[in-house]
C-alpha cells in the first residue's frame, strides 16, 4: 500500500503594511493533519522590525511562541526575504507576527505544509 502526502501552499501575509510601530498578524494555518511546514516572508521598501511565530492547540483561543530554528531574519532597512522551516511540527495551528519599528514597505508570507 503506497502512502499519499498531501501539500498546500497558504498565503499568510498579503501585501501587508509596514509602517510606523505597526504589528500585522497573520492568517493562522491549520497544521493539524501535516508534519512538517516551510515559512518564507518577501518584503519591499526599508522596514526595520523582526518576526515572530507563534503555535495554538486549542483551536486558536491560546497562542504561544514558537521558537524557529533557524530563526526568520528581521527585516533591516531594505527590500529582502527570509525562511524557515519545521519538520515534525506537532502543533494545530500556526500564525506569524511582524512588528515594525520604523520605516515602509510592504510584506507577502507563504506557508507551504506537507501532510502525511
Amino acid at each position: 500500500m503506497s502512502s499519499v502526502r498531501r501539500s498546500k501552499k497558504v498565503q499568510v501575509f498579503s501585501a501587508g503594511v509596514m509602517t510606523g510601530t505597526t504589528v500585522l498578524t497573520s492568517t493562522a494555518v491549520d497544521c493539524s493533519e501535516i508534519d512538517s511546514v516551510g515559512i518564507q516572508m518577501v518584503w519591499t521598501g526599508t522596514p526595520n522590525g523582526t518576526f515572530a511565530c507563534q503555535v495554538s492547540d486549542d483551536d486558536g483561543t491560546t497562542w504561544s511562541i514558537f521558537t524557529l530554528s533557524p530563526v526568520l531574519a528581521a527585516a533591516a532597512g531594505g527590500a529582502s526575504n527570509t525562511y524557515s522551516s519545521v519538520a515534525n511540527f506537532g502543533h494545530q495551528k500556526i500564525r506569524f507576527t511582524y512588528t515594525n519599528t520604523s520605516s515602509t514597505g510592504v510584506l507577502n508570507g507563504t506557508v507551504y505544509i506537507k501532510g502525511f
